[in-house]
């Protein structure tokens, strides 16, 4: 790998795999809400504001997309205090449609970008992989990541969103990449494909596919901005 071409580019190919998708408990207690039911009804018109923003996007304005897209996401995996992969599926399968695919195909690629970070994660877990923020760090210092993430940091800045919450959503990017660059180098035939292929071998990916079945039949119930409806939905860790 090259730090640029896999920091930046990797990124924005990817967005939004992530995140929210460590599995958690069943007998967890139910999810709740830490904003308001405006704040999310505002952070759902956002998620549709961007996705027609990108259907006539200039070549300029994509890393400008990406960061909003990724801060987003960000804003609405911290709104509750239970994870979920439903985000990610709502901003990727707005995002899809907009460009004019059909709902089916929005809906696989969804799932195709959501499995990434569990997987890797479940991956790191099964095999003894372990990142620590030190590791972390001299990975990231590796591959020149901190060179992006400046630039990132200069872009938020340009257009008023917060760095911080960006950086949040990078960082586990970041360690979702070094934990497949790491089973890399353990053995050359381990790369993303084998690893998620392993993954979708295992009961926690059983788990995710449930889910994300019911994240796709919230979204096309067309009243995701319903934050009691959300709440109750089978979309929970």
């Amino acid at each position: 790998m090259v730090g640029k071409r896999v920091c930046t580019a990797a990124l924005c190919a990817m967005l939004i795999c992530t995140t929210l998708l460590a599995a958690g408990c069943s007998d967890k207690d139910e999810p709740t809400a830490k904003g308001t039911a405006q704040e999310w009804s505002q952070l759902v018109d956002e998620a549709d504001d961007l996705a027609a923003m990108g259907e006539d996007l200039a070549e300029s304005e994509e890393l400008e997309y990406f960061v909003r897209q990724a801060v987003l996401l960000q804003q609405m995996k911290e709104f509750f205090d239970r994870n979920t992969p439903y985000p990610a599926v709502r901003i990727i399968a707005a995002c899809k449609i907009a460009a004019g695919d059909t709902e089916e195909e929005a809906f696989e690629q969804a799932e195709d970008a959501a499995v990434r970070e569990p997987a890797a994660l479940w991956y790191a877990e099964k095999h003894g992989i372990e990142v620590s923020d030190d590791r972390l760090a001299r990975w990231i210092e590796e591959y020149n990541a901190f060179k992006d993430q400046v630039l990132y940091e200069s872009v938020c800045k340009e257009v008023g969103i917060s760095a911080e919450v960006f950086n949040r959503y990078i960082q586990r990017q970041y360690r979702m990449l070094c934990i497949m660059d790491l089973a890399n180098k353990t053995d050359e035939k381990v790369n993303e494909e084998a690893i998620v292929a392993e993954y979708k071998e295992s009961s926690e990916y059983k788990t995710l596919k449930r889910l994300m079945e019911s994240c796709e039949e919230l979204y096309r119930s067309g009243g995701d901005s319903d934050l009691e409806k959300v709440l109750a939905a089978d979309i929970w860790y």
